[in-house]
């Protein structure tokens, strides 16, 4: 088990953001607009994914309340 104390969660938060800040100012606009484009890419992916399985389990349900 690790223990975490507030004062270096408070300090991991603030190193983090400054990275992604420092990170996103140095990245060129095109490589931005890519990962925009990935990540929206991902999200369609994993919401297709979601609604199959959720769409198998009802269907599950459904056949296992008739039998």
């Amino acid at each position: 088990m690790v223990d975490i104390n507030m004062a270096s969660a408070i300090l991991f938060v603030v190193i983090a953001s400054c990275f992604l800040i420092t990170l996103y100012r140095l990245m060129s606009h095109w490589f931005v607009e890519l990962l925009v484009v990935i990540f929206c890419i991902g999200g369609v992916e994993v919401r297709t994914i979601s609604f199959f399985f959720l769409v198998l389990y009802f269907n599950f349900l459904i056949y296992a309340s008739v039998n």
